[in-house]
């Protein structure tokens, strides 16, 4: 403002000197040819007009500077005004953003809560249903002795399989007693002795891994296993199927919710036995554990035999329906019969179907089995459902089964069982 008030000034004093100028040169014209009177009024008459011009320009000059520089004051302070309901408005979506995340902080700390309290719940529910164990028992082992049978040193616990075949050990079948092996599988609920293998699912004919399947094992010892053969028969025997079948589904989705951030995009296969879809308590806190990782759901295919799918339980059907809804797919193995009823499939939302490939190739060696399997093969691709062949142990195997144009196959021939912690460490060096 001082500037444009300096420059002012300087214009109106020019303007002023060219008047005073041309005034005095107009005296000395006419002081020529008139009286010494004219001359002096004529001079007070030009002194006075110069002076009126002076004042006016200066007026003018001065009001046109002022308000210039108050349109500056006024642009300026609305620009402040707009900065400062910008920076409000700013401070407004930070507050509401610290108010969104406290929001999303406290309703994460609600669904841990709650996921706690179903794991809580579904833990309590299978803890119950193995505690009949030690009600039929006479003499109640003791945490000691459990410990004891647990540790055996390698000399006295023989394995059917060793490690080095890439399939986890087994204990043979005569090292644990019936009392020993029941209260191993109570012991593996109260201790998480439930180990974790996965085995690889490929395309074919690209032989590249796109799905693994589940497989829990009990712990008998560090590195040993008790064979599914040896324990099912008393589970059946003491109504425990059901609770172990809960048991080691739970601990998968535990593995895989844990895991989750790490091992992203694979899909699982988890196998749902007949006694957890009679459980209907179960199934609902399954829904209600799945439903809190969407993300985690749309990756989980669960398994079912096929009389199970052919004679679900009308208690569990809502719930298959809500793990579809969250995205989960479903599997029907076991195969054991080749009239299929594809309609059904559908409408219990099947996306895979499990053929034993010793079943596949027995069937297609009938008067008429390969055309009836290249026939049930068009209906299922028209259906979207895929096939997948498991126990496929040589490329013979492999190459007989291709004819069948099969989707996915799975066997030791593509991979064996191997322990999910040893499985994600090599993803991760991958």
């Amino acid at each position: 403002m001082r500037d444009a008030f300096a420059g002012l000034r300087l214009k109106v004093a020019l303007i002023t000197a060219l008047c005073v100028a041309g005034a005095v040169l107009v005296l000395l014209i006419i002081g020529q040819h008139s009286t010494p009177d004219f001359t002096f009024l004529m001079a007070a008459l030009f002194a006075l007009c110069g002076f009126l011009l002076f004042d006016i320009l200066g007026r003018r000059g001065w009001e046109q500077t002022i308000m210039n520089e108050i349109r500056k004051l006024t642009q300026a302070q609305e620009r402040l005004i707009r900065e400062v309901a910008g920076n409000r408005n700013d401070i407004a979506d930070i507050r509401e953003g610290l108010s969104d995340t406290a929001l999303a902080v406290e309703a994460q700390g609600r669904k841990q809560d709650d996921i706690s309290d179903i794991e809580s719940r579904m833990i309590e529910t299978i803890a119950k249903q193995l505690g009949s164990i030690g009600a039929a028992r006479k003499n109640e082992r003791r945490e000691s002795d459990i410990v004891e049978l647990t540790a055996k040193p390698p000399g006295t616990l023989r394995a059917t399989k060793t490690g080095s075949t890439g399939a986890p050990p087994y204990a043979e079948s005569g090292d644990y007693s019936d009392t020993v092996v029941l209260e191993l599988l109570r012991h593996a609920v109260e201790h998480d002795q439930i180990d974790l293998f996965v085995q690889p699912i490929v395309s074919l004919p690209q032989r590249k891994s796109r799905y693994y399947e589940l497989l829990g094992r009990i712990r008998a010892r560090a590195g040993v296993y008790l064979p599914a053969e040896r324990y099912m028969r008393l589970a059946e025997t003491n109504n425990l199927v059901g609770a172990i079948d809960n048991l080691i589904l739970l601990r998968c989705l535990q593995i895989l919710r844990t895991m989750r951030r790490e091992d992203t995009g694979t899909g699982y296969f988890l196998n749902i036995g007949e006694g957890t879809l009679r459980d209907a308590k179960f199934m609902n806190d399954l829904l209600t554990f799945v439903s809190q990782f969407r993300p985690l759901a749309q990756r989980l295919v669960f398994e079912m035999r096929q009389e199970n799918v052919e004679k679900l339980d009308k208690r569990a059907e809502p719930i298959i329906r809500g793990l579809s809804q969250l995205g989960c797919r479903f599997s029907m193995d076991h195969i054991r019969r080749g009239d299929i009823d594809i309609d059904l499939l559908r409408q219990r939302r099947i996306s895979f179907i499990k053929m034993d490939a010793g079943w596949l190739m027995n069937e297609a060696t009938e008067r008429g089995g390969i055309q009836r399997m290249k026939k049930l093969k068009h209906r299922l691709d028209a259906a979207g459902i895929d096939i997948v062949v498991e126990k496929i142990e040589t490329e013979h195997d492999l190459r007989e089964l291709l004819d069948f144009s099969i989707d996915y196959g799975q066997g030791y021939y593509f991979g064996k069982p191997d322990y999910y912690g040893a499985y994600l460490k090599r993803k991760k060096t991958a």
